[in-house]
């Protein structure tokens, strides 16, 4: 059975995740029968059509390798981009557009697919390997650390995610408590509480590694948790002005480019001589 993997991009918490097909926001990456590529984005909306949740597809665009396919390579699909928030509707969506897909899945937050890969390239949800015995691991070391982090606060960050080139490892960086830092986790590894390994502080960060941090873990601009979550860690202030200073790169427009593409401009032109930190 040929399956198309979808990343859950939004929170797995709401109801309307709950309730749908378990994220409110997805996206993938995929190629056609033609050996053309596609990046599809929908949320869910708050209206249903007889009884079931609306769908809006967000982005549909054909990926070329131009910075702004975004808008210069739009599908031009016919239909509505209101589509209902269901595996089935969106299967076919994704065949409609001369896919051939037997089935879909979404996979969950520490189901290690994203779609943008941290070297700029996109990761396709028809190659991805979907491992629900890993999922079924990670999940246990998830459920294990919440419940240590309870013990500091009364809702818990548990900041921990997948490692792109090694499916066997978690990032888990904790902020509060005790043994603050940031580690590695062997998922397979059956003492992996006792060998976890700590990941050494860097001595200074630049401008190109705040964008590019910022880029990885959401390049539609949500910043709000993006820069904490994931590397902002050895030190609330720098994950602050982090944060400051990619809510105000959002602000910025270039000849009506979109934030993304302003954020890949900037990261090509800031090296190692950037102002540090």
């Amino acid at each position: 059975m040929k399956t198309l993997v979808f990343e859950g991009a939004g929170w797995s918490g709401a109801e309307r995740s709950k309730e749908t097909i378990g994220n409110c926001r997805i996206r993938t990456a995929f190629h056609l029968v033609d050996g053309r590529a596609v990046y599809l984005e929908m949320s869910c909306c708050d209206t249903k059509t007889n009884g079931i949740y609306d769908g809006f597809i967000t982005d549909c665009f054909y990926i070329t390798g131009d910075p702004d396919d975004c808008n210069k390579n739009r599908v031009k699909y016919l239909g509505n981009r209101i589509i209902p928030y269901t595996k089935e509707s969106i299967l076919a969506f994704a065949n409609g557009l001369n896919g051939d897909f037997d089935a879909i899945v979404v996979a969950p937050d520490l189901g290690g697919y994203r779609v943008f890969s941290e070297l700029g390239y996109f990761n396709y949800g028809d190659e991805f390997e979907y491992d629900e015995e890993l999922i079924t691991k990670r999940d246990v070391i998830r459920d294990t650390l919440y419940t240590e982090e309870k013990k500091w606060d009364e809702f818990p960050l548990c900041i921990l995610y997948v490692d792109e080139a090694d499916k066997n490892v978690l990032h888990y960086t904790r902020q509060r408590g005790e043994n603050r830092g940031k580690f590695l986790i062997n998922v397979n590894d059956e003492n992996w509480r006792d060998n976890m390994r700590i990941v050494p502080k860097p001595d200074n960060i630049t401008l190109a590694d705040v964008i590019r941090w910022a880029t990885r873990n959401d390049p539609n601009g949500e910043w709000d948790e993006a820069l904490a979550t994931a590397e902002g860690d050895y030190t609330r202030e720098r994950a602050h002005l982090a944060q400051d200073m990619c809510n105000t790169l959002r602000q910025w427009k270039i000849d009506g480019e979109r934030t993304t593409v302003l954020m890949e401009q900037m990261i090509q032109r800031c090296t190692e001589d950037s102002r540090r930190w």
